[in-house]
């Protein structure tokens, strides 16, 4: 025990030593979103958010204290991925009474959260520790609170809501589908749900929340123009290494059908696997994958340690051979990841997107209002200034197509004249190559280029 007491902590820095030298992602809405709040914008009325307020809020608490600044963002990114380490260990020792199986969980988890776009804060990083959490209360029969975070995870993400699948099942099998259950379930999902409707209601918010969490987020995006993105056989192909040992899992849940209790752990584990990753629809990224991961480890611990198992049996070969495929499948893919993220710039914010961010500090006055057309947004964070439409919303197809938002923006424009529009020209592909065509014409036909900054950004001034 006390080699593990030295072991783990020394596990826990091979991540963060990883974490460190690897490409992070800087999503501009992390930056973006709590700046303008600090601002005294208000989400849903002045900024389009499509996901629930509990995340944002705070961050933003996070930047009155600390400030908005990417050095803050890794902070709480990693400390966040430790903390799911050390969940993903703790859940698997005390599940399985076995500290191998729990270091192999956590080993894998370390191996495979980097790889699905991990070292990034973002809403489903963050539902990976709340959803294990939910997943090991409700298996440790605490209803309240499994229910409580289970809200929380709702008020944070609307995928979220995928986990009631996997909690109703983890009661029926835990023989626990009762009155009693459901009650001191409910009642804990109830406290953060009623806090969240407090807010928006209070700051009169609800109805543009209902505009855009719901009716726009939930409603609209997966039918929207371009949001649809489903996974290229490539991808697919690439998901069969890791998920490959959900099948061990399922395999070895077969075989040793006289380990009953084992057993049951196993399909419940597969089951929130499964459900977990149901957030890549409509839009497949590979971050999606985080809420699912925890669970995909502790089954692969479980798997790889029961491998002793069928090795006396007759399916040695069998399982073997699928062995073999998944470690050829994990050494190709990690070394293809490595090689293309491997102290490479933080994404979002390279060294023309910091140029262009210097530029403006020295050529606008604080808290001025510029218009950012074909670019990411949080360069109004990076130059203290604002944003003069109303709400801000990125320019993607799925966003400025939506009825009315173009005109919208052009009343804006016509009433606000800013002295300043940043233009990224558009590409020949990709999301930079969509061109709000309403909006396009009016700036170019009140604009005039006026130089190019880090050749890549177009400064406009109003004619």
């Amino acid at each position: 025990m006390k080699k593990i007491s030295l072991f783990l902590p020394l596990i826990l820095l091979v991540h963060l030593v990883l974490l460190v030298l690897l490409r992070f992602t800087a999503w501009p809405e992390m930056t973006l979103w709590p700046y303008l709040l600090n601002k005294g914008l208000l989400p849903y009325r002045d900024i389009v958010v499509i996901y629930p307020p509990t995340l944002i809020l705070f961050l933003s608490f996070l930047g009155k204290i600390f400030g908005v600044t990417l050095l803050g963002l890794k902070i709480y990114t990693w400390i966040l991925i430790l903390l799911t380490d050390l969940l993903v260990f703790l859940t698997a020792k005390k599940l399985t009474k076995n500290i191998k199986i729990a270091l192999i969980s956590l080993a894998f988890y370390i191996l495979w959260q980097p790889f699905f776009e991990g070292n990034a804060f973002w809403f489903d990083l963050v539902l990976a520790p709340l959803a294990l959490l939910v997943f090991y209360f409700s298996v440790k029969k605490k209803f309240l609170w499994s229910g409580l975070l289970f809200g929380l995870a709702i008020t944070i993400k609307q995928t979220a809501f995928w986990f009631f699948v996997p909690i109703i099942l983890t009661f029926w099998l835990g023989k626990e589908l009762r009155l009693r259950t459901i009650v001191k379930f409910i009642l804990g999902l109830a406290i953060p749900l009623f806090i969240c409707l407090v807010f928006l209601f209070k700051t009169g918010l609800f109805q543009d929340f209902w505009r855009w969490a719901v009716d726009f987020g939930v409603f609209y995006l997966p039918r929207a123009p371009g949001q649809v993105q489903p996974p290229t056989i490539k991808n697919i192909l690439a998901l069969c290494v890791p998920y490959g040992f959900l099948l061990l899992g399922a395999f070895f849940l077969l075989i040793k059908r006289g380990e009953k209790q084992e057993n049951q752990l196993s399909m419940i584990l597969i089951i929130w696997a499964l459900f977990a990753c149901l957030g890549t629809y409509p839009r497949f990224e590979y971050f999606h994958f985080q809420p699912s991961l925890p669970f995909l480890a502790i089954i692969s611990g479980l798997a790889i340690f029961s491998f002793k198992i069928v090795w006396k049996k007759k399916e040695n070969f069998l399982a073997l051979s699928f062995l073999i495929l998944i470690f050829l499948g994990t050494l190709y893919l990690q070394a293809r990841f490595y090689r293309l993220n491997w102290q490479k710039p933080t994404r979002f914010f390279e060294a023309d997107v910091l140029e262009m961010a210097s530029w403006l500090k020295d050529n606008t006055k604080p808290s001025e209002k510029i218009y950012i057309l074909n670019s990411w947004d949080h360069l109004y964070a990076l130059s203290d200034t604002l944003p003069a439409v109303s709400p801000l919303i990125h320019t993607l197809p799925w966003h400025l197509e939506y009825p009315g938002m173009q005109e919208k923006y052009m009343s804006d424009l016509t009433k606000n004249k800013p002295r300043i529009v940043v233009f990224q020209p558009y590409s020949e592909k990709g999301l930079g190559s969509y061109k709000p065509e309403k909006i396009d014409e009016f700036v170019m036909g009140n604009y005039t280029l006026d130089e190019v900054v880090a050749g890549r950004f177009w400064v406009l001034k109003i004619k």
